[in-house]
């Protein structure tokens, strides 16, 4: 923290595996850990830098970087505002291909979130992501959300598109609760599929 207000913080480090058995070196049935940068004894390496303004605005970068090459697997942008009536971000996104999670080429992604509220407890939100080398909106959603200091309730629609193919489309609607003393609980549906 500075005297005037704004604070900075960072990180870049290195995880090691240091006994038993890895779980992101196990193959399992949706490929946990493929191309995590976990699977090793050694994993990749992390960093991050962002700073805080005293007004609400923040900045922000992360990067993930290959433990033997150095080369940048994933590297993330973000600029933002949040006050209490209203908070924005937005973020760009480095990803390197991840052909088993079905990503055969390098991603390249600008996402964007809004938040307003609307009363006291009361806020609608909305978010979008659009992939830039294949030029679609792959993720839409918006919903609405109560919160106090005891309970939250959040309802959602969300539109998914598939990278390859725009007319294959899926649709959910999800809710989540949660009781700040017990936990969470949420489910979502899918309300339509092409």
């Amino acid at each position: 923290n500075f005297d005037n207000g704004w604070s900075a913080h960072g990180l870049f480090g290195q995880s090691f595996h240091l006994a038993g058995r890895n779980p992101y070196a196990q193959l399992d049935y949706v490929n946990v850990g493929a191309a995590s940068g976990l699977e090793t004894a050694r994993s990749d390496y992390v960093g991050s830098f962002g700073v805080v303004s005293p007004i609400g605005f923040n900045a922000s970068i992360g990067a993930r970087f290959d433990e033997d090459s150095f080369e940048v697997r994933r590297t993330d942008l973000t600029a933002g505002y949040a006050s209490r009536p209203v908070s924005v971000s937005a973020a760009y996104s480095f990803i390197e291909k991840q052909p088993d999670y079905g990503f055969a080429e390098d991603r390249h992604e600008v996402r964007g979130s809004a938040s307003v509220r609307l009363h006291e407890n009361w806020r609608v939100f909305g978010s979008g992501t659009y992939d830039i080398t294949n030029e679609v909106m792959v993720r839409k959603a918006i919903g609405f959300a109560y919160d106090d200091e005891c309970f939250s309730y959040t309802i959602s629609a969300a539109e998914y598109i598939n990278r390859d193919n725009t007319s294959d489309k899926r649709r959910t609607l999800g809710f989540q609760i949660s009781l700040r003393t017990l936990g969470d609980f949420a489910t979502s549906t899918s309300i339509s599929q092409n």
